[in-house]
């Protein structure tokens, strides 16, 4: 997961600001239209779906478009709103105004369109209603998985629709920032809808809208998936997702999804690549444009991944005065590293995913398999080169990040490589820094990033290498961090983001090397640390050079601040590169210098090219006091509107930090307190009863061949809930175990039950405490419950799968429709408690 963007933790929420009580039921019915008492859930759907047919235009609306400057009277409605969205375009650094009026056709008012419709759309889009957008656009809705599903070649784009009482949208956006989503969207939208419920009164509707498109699926298809795989896609989409379906589900339920059929663009083989990917980003990029950058859940301006688009005065001027030649001191200074160090390296792989594979519910690949590809892939991009001359295995450069994001770990693709968000923005970063450098002024080469990766001139490893970060981890990946440097020995890390650069600073151990929040001040400054395990021990041949970053998947969490961001990662980036340039012209040949001396010259050396004085320094400079400034008025937004709206005795917007805390059993052993929010508890047993339906169950009789069949796919998804099955003898127990199952057992209950309800504690704790609180007390300062109340988990542990069978796979012919609307069950059973 990314490191939030300005690197600030949650701030507790005053309880004196709230008189209602705790947040002790994660669902409030008095929240939904004409429900003071609990709907059925499909109900609730079609009351918000009810809410699309709304057409209740704010009868304050001007008849006059905030136009740009050079705007002048006379133009035609279609003219004016063509050259507001240029403007609009060109603010965010995309270039359309050579590309001719007929090219927008399908977004520009028409023939008899109102005036009211675009100036709301304009200029409140919060308040634009379904029925005004197809009053402006040819809209079609997509319902299934053939409503809009492009053909070969072309590409559809689409537009989902969440709407939102005042109540509602309220509720989320504080749920959000008390669970530490620091976006600067949510605080925007915060106040927008203080205001606008200040004008116009509590009796709104509001509408937030998500603009894609896609090539290969339905808009109605891709809708589903981001419910049923709520990781797969990050950023504040996700968190919407998440926290809606946990407080609100019948609102994305029961979303509009629409797609603009006159968008859709069919490209034939002829033309490029590189031109396809652009005329399709601008047909996204003027979506999101109509709406607004700060208002629609887009955090980008539209197209595909992050961009850098550098600016010659800003980023490139400035490098160039550092005069880099870092790539022919790469070709000339360093050589392939030894056997032995190679072997080190794919110790530290295997390692790592023997770990990940025993733990999978800590680690992740309990969904996604941790096979020979990813193992491999971890190796591969880990492999460093070693400097020319010195007696030890001298390598350059590390980079470290935090964790896999969850489409890179599916493909199993290096990190250099792009396809992730905050990869992709990292490569556009490399690529651009190595064509600076001075040896390659006039290449038209653009594949640096993946000739660098090839060459092992800058090895990437995550301190957690696998899709998720548990604090029941941390002690062990920093343990493979240090293996990892101890066998390769960079002279310079760059860490990326505040966790992992922490843990860097603070001598690559667990503890505060930087405070939370205080990123900003650290980034692109050059600390010496060291990566031995002995915390005592400063001998030479562990020093080491920490330059802290941000992360680059902190750009999913704003959009006034970007621009400024990528900058600082790009000259952060080009820090480590001199860095590198420096450590290769001092330490080559040079077997004298100690490690540590060797490091202390090289940040001398560095410091004097990028100090405030020279131009590198103030360019720098300026950039971090510009975006600590955008961020500073960022958080001011946060500050009342919501609070002061709460009346006295508020029952509707209660507190969520002083739910009762459960104990957990881990897999490790230790007892562990979990989630103590009870909205985020819920949120947890749904990824949990996720991974339930995902195991699935038994399809075959019992020690039959379909049967082994069946096995031996358990085994090659190595799911965390069953018996690990990498060697022989696990295999083979896994077999021994699975064969007898009778038919139609659901693996997961299976396996928690047998030899003792005790393992069900560790891998389904939220969604068992659900019904384990209604038949016994629970001490959160006593650890031992479970053991000594074993009679009380067994009972809560049958009518969880009581539950389960009546009312998660119940209602379905078909498992594949349970795995498909399950969760519907337990957000029904979220009211019911």
């Amino acid at each position: 997961m990314a490191d939030h963007p300005d690197e600030r933790q949650a701030q507790p929420v005053d309880p004196s600001l709230f008189t209602g009580g705790s947040r002790s039921q994660p669902v409030d019915p008095s929240l939904f239209i004409g429900a003071s008492q609990p709907q059925p859930f499909q109900d609730r759907v079609k009351a918000v779906r009810q809410r699309y047919r709304s057409d209740n235009i704010p009868s304050s609306t001007p008849h006059v478009l905030q136009e740009p400057p050079n705007v002048s009277e006379g133009r035609s409605l279609r003219t004016k709103v063509y050259k507001i969205l240029l403007s609009r375009l060109q603010k965010k650094g995309i270039d359309l105004s050579k590309t001719p009026e007929h090219f927008f056709h399908w977004c520009l008012p028409r023939k008899g369109a109102l005036l009211s419709d675009w100036y709301t759309l304009l200029n409140d889009p919060l308040l634009v209603t379904p029925q005004q957008l197809e009053r402006m656009f040819v809209l079609k809705e997509s319902r299934s998985k053939s409503d809009g599903k492009p053909e070969k070649g072309s590409v559809v784009y689409y537009t989902r629709t969440f709407t939102f009482t005042t109540d509602e949208i309220l509720d989320i956006i504080q749920i959000m920032i008390d669970e530490g989503i620091r976006s600067d969207k949510i605080f925007h939208w915060q106040w927008l809808v203080s205001t606008s419920k200040n004008r116009q009164g509590p009796g709104m509707l509001f509408h937030l809208r998500y603009h894609g498109m896609s090539i290969s699926r339905s808009p109605h298809k891709r809708h589903r998936e981001d419910i049923t795989q709520p990781n797969v896609k990050g950023g504040l989409l996700n968190h919407i997702y998440k926290t809606t379906l946990a407080k609100y589900p019948q609102i994305v339920e029961g979303a509009l999804v629409q797609y603009y059929p006159e968008a859709t663009i069919n490209m034939g083989p002829a033309m490029p690549d590189s031109a396809k990917q652009d005329l399709f980003n601008a047909r996204e990029q003027t979506l999101i444009a109509l709406d607004g950058h700060d208002v629609v859940i887009n955090t980008q301006s539209g197209g595909k991944g992050y961009h850098f688009v550098p600016d010659i005065d800003a980023d490139e001027v400035p490098f160039l005065h550092l005069r880099t030649n870092t790539l022919e001191g790469f070709a000339t200074a360093t050589e392939a590293c030894t056997s032995d160090t190679a072997s080190a390296v794919a110790r530290y792989a295997t390692n790592v995913q023997e770990y990940a594979t025993a733990n999978p519910i800590s680690t992740g690949t309990a969904r996604l398999h941790f096979g020979e590809n990813i193992r491999g892939t971890i190796e591969h991009q880990a492999l460093p080169v070693r400097i020319k001359g010195r007696a030890e295995q001298t390598g350059v450069m590390a980079m470290i990040g935090s964790d896999y994001p969850m489409e890179a770990f599916k493909d199993a693709t290096p990190f250099l490589w792009g396809g992730a968000a905050t990869a992709d923005m990292m490569v556009e970063i490399v690529n651009y820094t190595v064509k600076w450098d001075q040896s390659l002024q006039q290449s038209s080469h653009t594949l640096y990033a993946k000739d660098m990766l090839q060459s092992r001139y800058l090895p990437f490893i995550n301190v957690y290498p696998w899709t998720r970060k548990s604090s029941d981890d941390q002690a062990t990946a920093h343990k493979y961090v240090r293996q990892y440097l101890q066998a390769t020995k960079p002279l310079i890390a760059l860490t990326l983001g505040h966790d992992v650069s922490a843990f860097g600073k603070n001598i690559f151990q667990k503890g505060i090397g930087i405070k939370p929040g205080t990123l900003n001040e650290h980034v692109g400054e050059l600390y010496l640390s060291k990566f031995a395990d002995d915390v005592d021990d400063w001998a030479e041949e562990n020093s080491i050079i920490v330059i802290p970053c941000y992360h680059p998947g902190g750009l999913a969490y704003g959009s006034q601040w970007q621009d400024l961001y990528t900058r600082i990662l790009a000259k952060t980036f080009s820090i480590a590169w001199l860095a590198a340039s420096e450590a290769m012209r001092l330490g080559v040949n040079d077997t004298v210098v100690s490690r540590r001396s060797l490091c202390r010259m090289i940040i001398d050396s560095v410091s004097k090219k990028i100090g405030p004085n020279t131009e590198f320094g103030k360019s720098f400079t300026k950039a971090k006091a510009e975006l600590a400034a955008a961020w500073t008025a960022r958080n001011e937004w946060a500050v009342t509107p919501r609070r002061q709206s709460l009346p006295e005795g508020s029952e509707t917007h209660p507190q969520t930090n002083d739910a009762e805390k459960l104990p957990r059993v881990e897999i490790n052993g230790d007892g562990q307190r979990i989630v103590p929010v009870d909205s985020i508890r819920w949120r947890r047993a749904r990824e949990e009863l996720n991974i339930i339906l995902e195991v699935g169950r038994a399809a075959t009789t019992p020690r039959s061949e379909q049967r082994q069949a069946e096995i031996e796919r358990l085994a090659g998804y190595s799911i965390g809930y069953l018996p690990p099955s990498n060697t022989a003898e696990q295999k083979q127990a896994l077999i021994d175990w699975a064969i007898k199952q009778p038919q139609h057992t659901q693996w997961v209950f299976a396996y928690g039950e047998d030899p003792s309800v005790m393992r069900a504690v560790s891998l389904m704790p939220n969604l068992l405490s659900i019904f384990a609180q209604d038949l016994f007390h629970i001490d959160p300062e006593y650890d031992d419950w479970v053991t000594e109340i074993k009679d009380g988990v067994r009972k809560a542990y049958q009518e969880l799968q009581d539950w389960f069978k009546a009312k998660v796979i119940g209602p379905y012919t078909k498992y594949e429709d349970a795995v498909a609307q399950g969760w519907s069950a337990l957000a029904q059973l979220a009211f019911e408690k």
